[in-house]
């Protein structure tokens, strides 16, 4: 091509690529990597929902409406998270492995304060609009999980209002077996939260 910026990259003998052909690669590149990203997390997310109580008996619907606010995020032991004092983005539901929350108080060392294995959620104070993490997460075992976006969850109960009501029913009772809370109190903790942020619930 006449004019063409040439790039004198040999792979075997005479072989060159111009500019225009590395771009025309990348895009593709690109757009493959885009299209295996999101197949695999349709696959994660079809794969676990008969698995994880979060999603049990959700209509197809509902399921349709979730499954986009929902990536998937594999770590490996010894990963960090999020520490204690990072900005509260991401609530994550365990698929595989385990996560260690952990507590460091003003005065005192690091205390293990909880072990969460599949099915549990840690980092609720992305979903209660709290500015900050109130405590730290490592992942203790090789970890799948899904992570969604606190503002988007609080979006979600905002667009749809009955599908929101289960999910945070199902939260509550996920995070009161882990709490002196009732079911009924993490509630309305979760509520105030998703309106005005909720700086009492500390992840424990």
């Amino acid at each position: 091509m006449p004019g063409a910026l040439v790039y004198s990259v040999t792979f075997r003998g005479d072989f060159y690529l111009t500019f225009e052909d590395i771009c025309h690669y990348k895009f593709r590149s690109c757009l493959i990597t885009l299209y295996i990203l999101n197949h695999r997390r349709n696959i994660m997310f079809d794969d676990i929902v008969e698995q994880v109580p979060l999603f049990q008996g959700l209509s197809p619907l509902q399921l349709q409406i979730l499954r986009p606010l929902f990536m998937p995020c594999d770590r490996h032991t010894g990963s960090i998270l999020f520490d204690q004092g990072d900005p509260a983005e991401y609530l994550y539901l365990v698929v595989v492995g385990e996560v260690t929350i952990r507590y460091k108080p003003d005065d005192g060392a690091v205390i293990l304060v909880a072990r969460i294995r599949p099915g549990g959620v840690v980092g609720w104070s992305a979903v209660l609009g709290n500015l900050v993490y109130t405590s730290g997460a490592i992942c203790s075992d090789d970890t799948q999980m899904l992570r969604v976006r606190g503002r988007d969850l609080r979006k979600l109960c905002e667009d749809y209002p009955d599908t929101g009501a289960i999910i945070l029913d199902r939260l509550a009772c996920i995070i009161a077996e882990r709490l002196s809370h009732t079911h009924d109190q993490v509630i309305e903790l979760l509520k105030q939260g998703m309106r005005h942020g909720t700086p009492s619930l500390k992840e424990v």
